[in-house]
């Protein structure tokens, strides 16, 4: 297998960081400011990968590396550590989480390597967490998209045996929602209280999710671009937007099912 080499990017990163000739954009930003590109860049990655394009998952996985390679020389700068520090790090962790592929270990079965996965880690983070480090982590996750946060949260609290049992249970928490979301619609002023039910519901939509092990930013983008597509269909079938627009709202009902039974 051909060794992969990170040095010409590091070198790109360096040149583009250099205090005396580098570009102005890239000698501002700071890790605070790329947090939020950083997200784009997954969020687009995950698009790639929800419309199986592999050509444009190849360049958004290129941009998160320059993202990661960003990351490591401002750290550098500032004397923290360096990219090489970085692929390291994350390669001891590997090894020392699977003792069963580089140190001989033997488990039983599948459930045995989980706990001991759990138990390693608990021993790495020891002196980095308090106690209870599913309650204590809110900053952390604070930071994290709000679909991510939601699951992140559900996950921490499993941990502790706060869930529901299987996927069936959570159907009868969101028609709970559900019927609490309707119960406040008829009231006047009272947007707040709705958006709080509508969070709630897709709280537990996620958890769903969670439960039948489904990543739910992909299912949505998923969702998105069948979305997209069939509208589009809809659309080039009666010609331009324009006819589409004039459409009572029966006739595009009824051309939504005629291209949704066409897809199926």
């Amino acid at each position: 297998m051909k060794e992969t080499n990170l040095n010409s990017l590091i070198k790109i990163m360096a040149t583009l960081r250099d205090k005396e000739s580098g570009c102005s954009w890239d000698l501002k930003q700071s890790h605070q400011t790329l947090i939020s590109m950083t997200f784009e860049e997954l969020s687009e990655l995950a698009d790639g990968i929800a419309r199986s394009d592999a050509d444009n998952t190849c360049e958004e996985l290129g941009d998160i590396l320059f993202h990661l390679v960003f990351y490591a020389r401002i750290s550098e700068e500032a004397g923290d550590f360096t990219m090489q520090d970085v692929i390291d790090k994350v390669a001891e962790k590997m090894v020392r989480r699977h003792p069963h592929i580089f140190a001989g270990k033997v488990y039983a079965d599948a459930g045995e390597q989980k706990a001991d996965w759990g138990e390693i880690k608990t021993l790495e983070k020891a002196d980095k967490k308090p106690p209870y480090p599913a309650l204590d982590d809110q900053q952390k996750l604070d930071g994290l998209p709000s679909i991510l946060q939601s699951i992140a949260m559900q996950k921490n609290l499993a941990k502790l045996g706060f869930d529901w049992v299987n996927a069936h249970d959570v159907f009868d928490k969101i028609d709970e929602e559900i019927n609490e979301l309707k119960a406040e619609l008829p009231l006047v002023n009272n947007h707040e209280k709705i958006t709080e039910e509508y969070g709630d519901l897709l709280f537990a939509v996620l958890n769903l999710g969670r439960k039948l092990d489904i990543n739910s930013d992909i299912a949505l983008r998923q969702a998105n671009h069948k979305f997209y597509k069939r509208s589009e269909k809809m659309i080039n079938k009666v010609g331009n937007t324009d006819n589409f627009t004039n459409l009572s709202l029966a006739e595009k009902e009824i051309l939504w099912q005629q291209i949704k039974k066409q897809s199926s």
